[in-house]
């Protein structure tokens, strides 16, 4: 039974999403749970704009497929609003099966591909990234999986998600380069 209601929720959303009035429906009800459980840690930061319709319908846009209730977005994928904790059981668990060399090599690559972007944005696009992925795995020889299982560890922290391109898009140049910085620092120690 519980199948079937999930199954119907998401295509209420999914319905809702096609939509201009539908989709404010659901970004304000994302706001709102999303202010229940980050509020505090949002507010003490300049990532409040992390509560921004924009941003919202962006991040309900790139995992409307994989989502059935939009109160499971803020726990399923915290790396939208917070940055991702390492230390968390799942990530130490995804951590262990990337190498210090590829995770070294990809962080090395990415931040420098990204830093040459232009800082307006125009140039941070999902073909773009797309792209500069293709070229670091043919650039190193590494296999896609070992790529973007590192892309995903450094950009959310977790092992499953949107794609990795679409949620790099969606969370933006300027978060990826300090999360990209964050995991170099934590390898040089």
């Amino acid at each position: 039974m519980n199948d079937k209601l999930d199954w119907l929720n998401k295509q209420h959303l999914l319905h809702k999403t096609e939509s201009k009035d539908g989709l404010k429906e659901i970004v304000n009800l994302l706001k709102a749970s999303v202010k229940e459980t980050f509020g505090e840690r949002l507010k003490s930061t300049k990532d409040n704009y992390r509560l921004e319709d924009e941003y919202l319908s962006n991040v309900i846009m790139t995992i409307k497929d994989r989502i059935r209730n939009i109160k499971e977005i803020p726990k399923l994928c915290e790396y939208f609003f917070v940055n991702p904790n390492y230390s968390s059981q799942e990530s130490r668990s995804l951590r262990k099966i990337i190498s210090n060399e590829i995770l070294k090599s990809t962080s090395d690559l990415i931040l420098k591909k990204l830093s040459d972007l232009k800082d307006d944005e125009s140039e941070f696009q999902i073909d773009n990234i797309k792209s500069i992925i293709q070229n670091i795995i043919l650039q190193t020889g590494y296999k896609q999986r070992e790529v973007l299982m590192s892309l995903r560890y450094i950009i959310t922290g977790i092992k499953v998600g949107a794609g990795v391109a679409e949620t790099m898009k969606t969370i933006g140049k300027e978060t990826c380069l300090k999360r990209i910085n964050k995991v170099l620092e934590s390898l040089d120690d």
